[in-house]
């Protein structure tokens, strides 16, 4: 009988990885209600800046003044020695972000936030008292980004507050759920077609 040569080990694949878990996408009254119930102080201005920006965690804890941002400033310098993807921009700032950095700034200098394992904890247990689940820091980010897609937001725009190479990867964090669904079944039923006499 003929030899039949072995596959090598990369024809075949390998096992899929365990998936990702879910993340948490937070509606805007449930991200507001997580904001209200923190204590004033260091983890509420965090949750509330990382909330209406999107942006990364580890982006928003390398954040300094006044290369990133000054005061009077209505936009956040995005560098890409803080930035994951190394994309510098300029990104316009909601009235709450920059209130949250007014705030922050006269009393830090340097860094604007405080540190990460600080925050970390007192929004764990502040969101399991408040919403009955764990929130993570990356959740507020997904549910930024699912807003702002679900609100119709240009996907490109989004890419560019994300901070995403490609298209496909704000896709990916725009999580689809009942709301949209709904809104794109509201968009086909419209007034209906007339009808020809």
């Amino acid at each position: 009988l003929p030899e039949v040569p072995r596959l090598p080990r990369q024809a075949t694949g390998s096992p899929p990885a365990a998936p990702p878990l879910d993340p948490t996408v937070l509606r805007a009254g449930e991200a507001q209600r997580l904001i209200h119930a923190l204590p004033p102080g260091r983890t509420r201005d965090y949750v509330s800046f990382a909330y209406e920006t999107g942006l990364r965690p580890a982006t928003i804890f390398r954040l300094r003044t006044p290369t990133h941002w000054a005061p009077g400033r209505r936009t956040l310098r995005i560098t890409p020695d803080v930035d994951k993807a190394r994309f510098a921009r300029e990104l316009p700032l909601t009235a709450a972000a920059r209130a949250v950095l007014e705030r922050v700034e006269p009393t830090i200098r340097g860094a604007l936030f405080a540190r990460r394992d600080l925050v970390l904890e007192e929004l764990h247990e502040t969101s399991e008292r408040v919403l009955g689940r764990r929130v993570g820091l990356y959740d507020l980010r997904h549910s930024r980004i699912t807003l702002l897609v679900e609100a119709g937001g240009p996907l490109t725009g989004v890419q560019y507050l994300a901070g995403h190479k490609h298209l496909s990867t704000t896709a990916r964090y725009a999580h689809a759920g009942l709301s949209a669904a709904e809104e794109a079944l509201g968009a086909l039923r419209g007034p209906g077609p007339r009808r020809r006499r």
